[in-house]
Order: C-alpha cells, then sequence, then structure tokens
C-alpha cells in the first residue's frame, strides 16, 4: 500500500480522550487509535486522561500552576509523550498492512472522496494547532499536539510544512493552511 504522509499526535475530547495517527493513502485515511494500543505506556496513558490540552491555557508556561521550573516540567513530560505516540504512529505506517490484516479494532478507514473540506490551523494565541476535516457525515476537529509547547501553541516551521505538503497532495483544491485567526475555525476562502 502506498501512503502519502501521515500526521501524528492528533487529539480529540473533552472528557474522554483519543490521540491519533492519521495515514493516507491515495483514497483512504486510516485513523489509528493510538491510546488503545498495548505498546503504549502506562505513564503516557496517564497523562493523556489529564487533559494536557485544557492543561496548557491553565499553566501556559507561566500561568497560576507555575513557576519556570513547574513549566519546564510540563514541557519535558509533553515532549516524551508526543514522541512516544510519534514511534507508535510510524511503526503502525511501516506495518500498515499487516496490521490491518489482523483487523484490529483501533483503526477506522475513512474514504477520502467523503471529505469535502480540510483545513490546517496554526497555533495562535494558546490557541491549539487543529486540523478540521469537513464531510458528507459532519466535521472532525483535531488539536494537534505534535510539539506545540515549543511556541505558545504553534507547531514549528519543518512539522507544519510537513503537515501541509501531505494535505496538499492528498486534498489538492479542497486543503486550505491558515494562520490561525479565524475564532471558529470556519474554512471559508
Amino acid at each position: 500500500m502506498d501512503i502519502i504522509g501521515s500526521i501524528d499526535n492528533a487529539y480529540q475530547g473533552k472528557i474522554s480522550v483519543k490521540v491519533y495517527h492519521l495515514i493516507f493513502t491515495a483514497s483512504t485515511m486510516y485513523k489509528c487509535d493510538v491510546m488503545d494500543r498495548k505498546d503504549l505506556s502506562q505513564s503516557y496513558r496517564n497523562y493523556l486522561k489529564q487533559n494536557p490540552i485544557a492543561r496548557l491555557g491553565e499553566s501556559g508556561m507561566m500561568g497560576p500552576l507555575g513557576s519556570y521550573e513547574y513549566g519546564q516540567a510540563v514541557k519535558q513530560g509533553h515532549f516524551q509523550a508526543v514522541l512516544e505516540a510519534e514511534k507508535i504512529g510510524l511503526d503502525l505506517e511501516k506495518n500498515l498492512d499487516s496490521y490491518l490484516s489482523e483487523n484490529p479494532g483501533n483503526f477506522e478507514a475513512v474514504d477520502l472522496s467523503n471529505i469535502t473540506k480540510a483545513a490546517l490551523i496554526q497555533g495562535q494565541d494558546l490557541k491549539l494547532p487543529r486540523l478540521i476535516l469537513e464531510s458528507i457525515f459532519g466535521k472532525d476537529d483535531y488539536k494537534l499536539m505534535h510539539n506545540n509547547f515549543e511556541k505558545l501553541a504553534k507547531l514549528d516551521t519543518g512539522t507544519i510544512a510537513r503537515y501541509n505538503s501531505v494535505l496538499e497532495k492528498v486534498f489538492g483544491e479542497r486543503f486550505i493552511s491558515k494562520d490561525g485567526s479565524a475564532e471558529d475555525g470556519s474554512m471559508q476562502r
């Protein structure tokens, strides 16, 4: 199977946390639930259950919870958790055919022809970067955790460029990239 690319650490949920590794082929997006993987450490599961996305605004690496040391500890924990999830996702990519042949429950196949619009929104002012996929079935909104602690919720330029490249190849004219200034995440051109 020819894989065009992927997006790691795509986070959904407010109460129940899900973290996905999104793998794109020419016709399908495989939504791989990293949280359900047996090889995911208990420390990462615990970290995610604390809802780090909500806590980012709380601590902000300088907020009421935190001293500089607290912020650095949170940042280091986030960094380790993201690396672990990315490693698991890349392993899933490398062995996608064999994982799919096992018919695991932690994969969902999404037909790309059903997706009408895709937007990658860079984080801004502690608002996290997001991937929004609109389809005939509704809207999926993913917060992107890759390394968003580095620049107050923004992804680094290499990561955003890689995500842009993958999404442009996959969605063509259905894809837009935004700087995060639209409050509602609207996808108007």
